[in-house]
């Protein structure tokens, strides 16, 4: 039998268009009624050119009159190019049942291109001409986020906006498919006047639980296991290019965890390609700061903008409300991030030298099986390493090889203090003062480090006190041991 999940990543038609139907009714109905041109963002892979390519195909049922075209702007040079094949796709499309527009529209069509006003010029008379013999436009632009690229970028949005801002003109409305809101693309471009303001703006997230049942029922009795709907939700959150990757490797294999295993490796890459697109726009340092902790530097609007994605989903943690990764396996990769690079670079360095000075200094005294004599000899250290143990082996059963082998690396603070303390006599000669002093530094230090702490702002004073204490222990722990 085929597999139903093949071809998983191509653009998804048909059955396999699944848990947008509410999207599909809104922004078909703004595209339909001709109310404006409208932004769709979100995640790499989330199905933004699939919700599009549904809407227009529905156009194209609904109202053959229409003209709709399609482009992508990372397959196009530059601004100028771009407004000429949004022209010429369009005409393209009304000839297929007005052959006799070419007529009409040949002067335009032979008007010669050599610079960007003059393709702006071609682009706007060719559409008002349309609109006039009463043919109005519905031009889908993906990968919008490769304008920032283009030379002469803000000239590039803002002819792009006029012809759009005049749509009762030219006919035309537009869907802009991006990565990025319209927003954070023109603020990498300067001297633009906003087409942020002249689109109504959809954010495409993950899909909800009842989405990933869906995609999974179209397994039927393919997968031997016992596995459920919630195996993928928690796995991918959602994600539909994710969920169809598992079941497709899933229905090869038999069972649900086994497809997991086998496409593990994607998962990194997507995370990783995931990171980069964040980075760039200043969102993944406060993406771990809100998803595991602790807050101390978070831009205003950046939660917003990370809720909007479908990056974090609200938690109810007790006390406080707070936020989680889209995914649990997404959750336990920030979590892994957190401690490989932490969102305060020094207390990041800080921990690396304490994990060193133990390590390094338990083995001078009990040789490499120190953990295991620590913990016979001390039974709170035991627990923490048992804990260990268990993070590790967690670890290993998400990913793989890429999980943390040494111990120490699972420590947080309070128990890096504990070991340092349980053995004061070995690190009293290099750190000095007491116990008492010592203990300070970490309760406070563990406020920032801690990922199952309470989420909470760090005011800029606790912030600098945390540096200056950072400085402190790394001078001493690279300063030599006066005898």
């Amino acid at each position: 039998m085929r597999n139903p999940f093949a071809g998983y990543g191509t653009t998804v038609r048909g059955e396999r268009l699944v848990g947008r139907e509410s999207e599909l009714t809104l922004i078909g109905a703004r595209l339909a009624d001709g109310c404006g041109s409208v932004s769709v963002v979100g995640l790499p892979r989330v199905g933004k050119t699939s919700l599009v390519t549904e809407c227009l195909r529905r156009i194209r049922e609904d109202q053959p009159d229409r003209a709709v075209a399609r482009l992508n702007a990372a397959a196009v040079p530059n601004g100028s190019v771009l407004l000429g094949a949004m022209l010429d796709e369009t005409v393209l499309s009304v000839l297929t049942h007005r052959p006799e527009v070419e007529a009409e529209l040949a002067d335009i069509i032979a008007l010669p291109v050599s610079s960007s006003y003059e393709s702006y010029r071609r682009a706007r008379r060719g559409f008002t001409r349309l609109r006039r013999l009463g043919i109005e436009s519905v031009v889908a632009i993906d990968e919008f986020d490769a304008v920032r690229t283009y030379e002469g970028a803000g000239q590039t949005i803002q002819q792009l906006r006029e012809i759009l801002d005049e749509r009762w003109r030219t006919g035309v409305s537009a869907v802009l498919i991006s990565r990025r809101s319209l927003g954070a693309i023109e603020e990498q471009v300067a001297d633009v006047s906003t087409l942020h303001g002249v689109c109504e703006h959809h954010h495409l997230r993950p899909l909800d639980e009842e989405g990933v049942a869906a995609i999974r029922r179209r397994a039927g009795n393919l997968l031997s296991d016992a596995g459920t709907p919630q195996d993928v939700w928690e796995l991918t959150g959602g994600h539909p290019y994710l969920a169809e990757m598992v079941l497709c490797h899933a229905v090869d294999r038999g069972s649900v965890e086994a497809g997991w295993r086998a496409c593990l490796a994607e998962f990194f890459v997507f995370y990783g390609h995931l990171r980069k697109l964040l980075a760039e726009d200043d969102l993944f340092s406060p993406l771990i700061q809100v998803a595991v902790g602790p807050e101390w530097s978070i831009r205003q609007g950046a939660v917003e903008r990370l809720l909007a994605y479908g990056l974090i989903r609200p938690v109810d943690r007790g006390v406080d409300h707070g936020y989680r990764g889209w995914s649990a396996h997404f959750q336990e990769y920030l979590e892994k991030q957190s401690r490989e690079t932490s969102s305060w670079e020094l207390w990041s360095e800080t921990e690396r030298a304490l994990r060193g000075l133990i390590e390094a200094t338990f083995i001078r005294q009990y040789d490499d099986e120190w953990i295991e004599r620590l913990a016979k000899k001390h039974s709170a250290i035991r627990t923490v390493v048992a804990d260990w143990q268990d993070k590790r082996e967690r670890e290993r059963r998400q990913f793989g090889a890429q999980a943390a082998e040494s111990l120490l690396s699972y420590a947080y603070p309070k128990e890096l203090e504990l070991l340092l303390f349980k053995e004061w006599e070995l690190f009293q000669p290099r750190l000095g003062k007491d116990k008492t002093y010592w203990s300070q530094r970490f309760n406070l230090l563990s406020s920032f480090r801690n990922p199952t702490a309470h989420n909470r702002e760090v005011p800029h004073f606790l912030v600098k006190e945390a540096g200056a204490y950072c400085e402190e222990i790394l001078a001493l722990i690279q300063s030599p041991v006066v005898t």
